[in-house]
């Protein structure tokens, strides 16, 4: 006998014992019959029936069981009930089955008197609609078994089209990928191993393990020596409690690994098939997001060339500090900026005084505050810049943030004295990291200021110069410390004179 035979043998009268249908036979039966016992076997095999009657509570004589034995065996061969007489009662035995497969059998133990022809058909009747029911439950939980993979599988790339079309960004592409297999798969731990081109070698690039006591997800970093076979052969690997799949564009890129399912049963070659098919589609989004990442770093590269040319002639006067443009990249995360806006405010915070090219040296390098004359030729480096930046494609989103940053939120600002949501919001998150930056530095004409004060100043002047959306996300990472492990990480530029 097959181990898929037994499976739905055990399968068929643990849910014929479960049948309303059933129930209502017995209760039926018993009530024309008298107390009597009802018995179900899987097989007609002595040691089980032994097994059975004991877990039941049936005290039988050996005897009795002996020729209980007997005639299921009987009922197997001619497949038909069997009734016998055993010390003054009747006991009958009901092969339960179609055709020729026997799925198991029904006993029906202490009957007073045997069954007449018209009792025993109607008892078969009986059985024989539970029998109809249960083989229809189990075909539409074995069709159910098949479809709702496939559906899932489905809604899997529908999902992961979702993600694409939500993050370019490679570093938060993983975790996301990580989190939704592990959903998907309602499994406990997952792991997602990507070659490392530099290093020729896989590196861990997001584990998340699914914690029950607290419902969440925890991204960790941990190391798992199934990646290296995997990606080596190319092939998928499906145990109890592990499964592992390739993640393959022309070459293998990399591995997913899931373990152990939540509700403790093992993985199926259906959850394969989800995986896989989630795989296929995560290699989409890892290669759009390859590919955005090299055209950022071709881009970010030449701006930072250009800057690198200009600070050639005045340092710091066109470009800035590594502090200002982590401190922008900070706020644009803080106040929820989309990936395209979190580029653009990047690409600004490179070059944001590019305009100040056409502002004579000598009101560039003025030690002392500017006279009302200079202040107003420096006004115009804003829409200078634009002249320039115009003609190049990659800067051409950054012109409103670059030409709107020296605006004020109460409409007081230059060059168009944009007022409020007026100003694009890359431009008002540029002006709280423009000034703090600037209070940060030594100049000629005055000290550095303490970090506590630059901010209480920048925070005075909310709903005035800045606007206060982004001063309280200025605020938040100024109260866990974030904006002081900026400043620290930065101090050595902060020490220049210009």
């Amino acid at each position: 006998m097959s181990k898929n035979a037994d499976v739905y043998k055990n399968e068929f009268i643990k849910k014929f014992s479960q049948s309303e249908i059933f129930k209502e036979e017995q209760a039926a039966f018993s009530n024309i019959l008298g107390n009597i016992q009802w018995q179900l076997f899987v097989s007609a095999n002595k040691k089980e029936i032994f097994n059975d009657l004991k877990s039941a509570g049936l005290c039988l004589t050996h005897n009795h069981k002996k020729a209980l034995t007997v005639n299921i065996n009987k009922a197997k061969k001619t497949r038909k009930p069997v009734q016998f007489k055993n010390n003054g009662f009747y006991d009958l035995c009901v092969p339960l089955g179609r055709g020729d497969n026997i799925y198991g059998y029904m006993a029906l133990i202490g009957l007073k008197r045997e069954l007449l022809s018209p009792s025993l058909s109607l008892l078969c009747s009986f059985t024989n609609s539970v029998m109809e029911e249960v083989n229809k439950e189990i075909e539409l939980s074995k069709l159910y078994d098949v479809i709702r993979p496939r559906a899932i599988a489905l809604s899997t790339i529908h999902t992961i089209h979702r993600l694409i079309g939500s993050t370019l960004d490679i570093n938060e592409l993983f975790p996301r990928i990580a989190r939704l297999a592990l959903q998907v798969l309602r499994a406990e731990r997952i792991a997602i191993y990507i070659k490392d081109k530099a290093e020729s070698k896989l590196r861990c690039a997001a584990t998340v393990n699914y914690a029950k006591s607290k419902d969440y997800f925890k991204i960790t970093e941990t190391h798992n020596p199934l990646a290296k076979k995997v990606y080596s052969s190319g092939r998928s690997i499906l145990k109890k409690d592990m499964l592992a799949v390739p993640l393959i564009e022309e070459d293998v890129l990399g591995v997913i690994i899931v373990r152990n399912k939540i509700d403790k049963k093992e993985f199926t070659i259906f959850d394969q098939e989800i995986l896989n098919t989630l795989a296929e589609q995560a290699v989409i989004a890892i290669r759009n997001a390859s590919l955005y990442k090299e055209q950022q770093d071709i881009t970010i590269g030449s701006i930072k060339s250009l800057a690198s040319l200009l600070d050639l002639k005045l340092p710091g006067v066109y470009t800035h500090t590594n502090l200002f443009v982590e401190l922008m990249l900070a706020l644009g995360r803080e106040t929820g900026l989309s990936d395209n806006e979190m580029r653009n405010l990047h690409f600004s915070a490179l070059l944001p005084d590019l305009g100040k090219v056409f502002v004579p040296e000598q009101i560039l390098k003025k030690p002392a505050p500017l006279d009302k004359k200079e202040f107003n030729i420096v006004k115009k480096h804003t829409k200078k810049a634009v002249e320039i930046m115009q003609h190049l494609s990659a800067l051409k989103s950054t012109i409103p943030i670059i030409l709107h940053h020296h605006e004020r939120h109460d409409g007081t600002g230059y060059p168009d004295g944009l007022k409020a949501d007026k100003i694009p919001i890359g431009a008002r998150i540029m002006a709280v990291a423009d000034a703090f930056e600037a209070m940060m530095m030594e100049r000629p004409h005055r000290p550095r200021l303490k970090v506590a004060k630059a901010v209480a100043e920048i925070e005075s002047k909310s709903g005035t110069q800045f606007d206060p959306k982004v001063v309280t996300a200025f605020m938040r990472l100024f109260n866990d410390d974030r904006l002081d492990n900026l400043v620290k990480a930065h101090k050595h530029e902060l020490k220049k004179i210009f």
